[in-house]
């Protein structure tokens, strides 16, 4: 069953898309001006709802609404400084250009459209057509799905997790008993988001794309709270409150709302929002984000919470999505990720024939490190592991055996794939060995390479005797068959 913040993301889709003029997001940032008089001038709790400024437009369009404070223009603080300046007032506040420049890289979605890892990585979607989710690979939504009303909200799939490191605000051992669960947010196109209230502390930092969030205290303003009809477990309350067309009277709690916090963020920038406190975002262009969420309570840190080797996501855990984090040195399933995305990346919008294969692992590290020369056995284990990728068996790796791969079949593949790794490896190992115990010469590159081509001539001379005797074998048959019919 879909999450009920979803499934009224599907609703308000469903009815943007069917309406032949659409209404347009207003970025409300640029405009705001905190001290307006609120209630307005001449409006009392008398006056009908639809009198009231702001009635029928855009969420807080005629609010007084207040920056939130930028405070730093690059990177994050230190754990101490987050929490007695931020998290213990619950002060909302943002990060400019909070996420590394080359981490952003790698997960900008058109970076998702080119890599093995995301066609590895299976992810729920859904569009505002169906509310039933479908499960995609990363690759086939970011290169034919995303900008087409198809987003994505779940958990950061495991294969992305050791890209991103934990922020340096974040980074206390005594937080990390308390982190509850991640979340990546994939929208092509502009679109406003319900209106939520989160019961765990969040910090949502944006790839790609723009966005605008809107941000009510709770505590300053708890007439907030009756804005939240439906519950959202284990997150909190969302509100089925149409942003686009605010109704003053089904929700006259935004009378006593008298600001608005307001935030607008790009590329790299990172937002915290406190526990309790109620949000909407408005998609502007494109939302490619991810969230950190942890739990209300303490986790006062110190000089000593901060220390140790920093960290990425994947090395903790995160019980809301079930998800135990793993040392690097120890992490088996991601070093095989890591080998097959490789091994994709080779043939992204090309192809490679068996004579291809075998010149691109032979020069390929993560694939076969320390690989000493290319012998006769190379060749075999590499036509074995060319067979279990060309899985249409036309001859060729190409896109089509990538888009073979799917939700049902990848574990399977991927437990192919190791097996043939592991041969390879079992060679690698076996050259070290022989070359040190004959004290030999290991080859120069040049050597090597020609061993490899040397390999690639023999492959093509077996492959040619094989269809020299194949068609050999066919006339004899048809010899057969024809002094068959002469003696008949």
């Amino acid at each position: 069953m879909l999450p009920r913040f979803l499934l009224i993301v599907g609703f308000f889709g469903s009815a943007i898309s069917g309406d032949e003029n659409p209404p347009q997001l207003e970025v409300l940032y640029y405009s705001s001006d905190p001290d307006l008089v609120w209630p307005p001038v001449g409006v009392d709790k008398d006056t009908p709802s639809s009198a009231w400024p702001g009635h029928g437009k855009q969420l807080a369009t005629r609010h007084p609404r207040r920056h939130v404070h930028a405070a730093y223009n690059k990177g994050f603080p230190g754990p101490e400084d987050f929490y007695q300046n931020f998290v213990l007032p619950r002060q909302p506040v943002v990060f400019k250009g909070g996420i590394d420049h080359e981490v952003l890289e790698q997960l900008k979605s058109e970076k998702w459209g080119k890599t093995g890892r995301a066609a590895l990585s299976f992810i729920e979607v859904a569009n505002f057509l169906s509310p039933k989710k479908q499960l995609m690979s990363g690759r086939e939504f970011v290169r034919g799905r995303v900008k087409n009303q198809w987003y994505s909200r779940g958990h950061l799939h495991k294969n992305f997790k050791d890209i991103f490191p934990l922020p340096k605000c974040l980074k206390c051992s005594y937080l990390a008993d308390i982190l509850f669960d991640t979340r990546h947010v994939l929208f092509g196109f502009a679109f406003p988001l319900p209106v939520k209230q989160d019961k765990f502390h969040q910090l949502t930092c944006l790839v790609e794309g723009s966005k605008e969030i809107l941000l009510v205290d709770n505590k300053e303003f708890p007439e907030g709270e009756d804005l939240l009809e439906i519950e959202d477990p284990p997150y909190g309350k969302v509100s089925m409150l149409n942003s686009f067309n605010t109704d003053f009277g089904v929700y006259p709690a935004l009378k006593k709302i008298s600001k608005f916090d307001i935030s607008l963020l790009g590329p790299g920038d990172c937002l915290y929002i406190p526990a309790g406190w109620i949000s909407q975002t408005n998609v502007l262009s494109t939302d490619n984000s991810l969230e950190i969420r942890w739990k209300d309570e303490a986790w006062t840190p110190d000089s000593d919470c901060s220390k140790g080797p920093k960290q990425t996501l994947s090395e903790l855990s995160f019980p809301g999505e079930s998800y135990i984090g793993t040392d690097h040195t120890r992490d088996r399933p991601r070093k095989l990720m890591i080998r097959a995305a490789s091994l994709i990346e080779m043939v992204v919008d090309g192809h490679l024939d068996i004579f291809g294969f075998i010149t691109a692992i032979a020069k390929d590290q993560t694939l076969m490190p320390d690989l000493i020369a290319w012998t006769e056995e190379c060749s075999e284990r590499a036509a074995e592991f060319f067979n279990v990728l060309d899985m249409n068996k036309d001859g060729v790796i190409d896109n089509e055996d990538v888009d073979g791969v799917t939700g049902d079949n990848v574990e399977e593949v991927l437990g192919l794939v190791e097996d043939r790794l592991s041969d390879l490896d079992d060679i690698i190992i076996d050259q070290r060995v022989d070359y040190s115990l004959n004290h030999a010469n290991k080859p120069t590159v040049k050597e090597r390479e020609k061993q490899v081509q040397d390999a690639i001539a023999k492959v093509k001379k077996d492959m040619e005797d094989k269809m020299e005797n194949a068609g050999d074998k066919i006339e004899d048959d048809e010899s057969v068959e024809s002094k068959a019919k002469e003696e008949l």
